[in-house]
């Protein structure tokens, strides 16, 4: 499982967490598979329950740029079908396009540029499972 502070987010740059949960809803030590060299940018930083990972050649204000979209996350997520697309809501339904799998909503976020990753959270992405 995972939990309410994973999620992507500006802080000068792009940075993204990853917690993972067990049932019991307690942190789950990570097994972490590296040399043990200290990390650095566009690298992963694994410590006992967190992933970790920082874009640092993009600047806030650069986020989304290569999509046309300069500040701005482009989230997608998928629905298998429409039935799944209207459970979720009839804004979803009505904005939902057809794409790879079944159908689509892309939504744009504003990036935050923070001074430091947990400055004004939550991030601007979330996902928990």
């Amino acid at each position: 499982m995972g939990g309410g502070d994973n999620g992507t987010g500006g802080n000068g740059s792009v940075y993204w967490k990853t917690t993972h949960y067990d049932g019991n809803q307690q942190k789950r030590r990570l097994k972490v598979k590296a040399t043990g060299q200290p990390h650095g940018n566009d690298e992963i930083d694994l410590d006992q329950n967190d992933a970790l990972g920082r874009d640092a050649n993009t600047a806030v204000a650069e986020v989304g740029a290569r999509l046309g979209q300069k500040g701005f996350f482009r989230v997608t997520l998928r629905y298998r079908t429409m039935q799944e697309a209207q459970q979720a809501g009839d804004w979803v339904a009505a904005n939902v396009r057809r794409g790879p799998g079944g159908f689509l909503l892309e939504v744009k976020v504003p990036a935050i540029d923070r001074k430091a990753p947990m400055d004004n959270p939550p991030f601007e992405v979330m996902v928990e499972w």
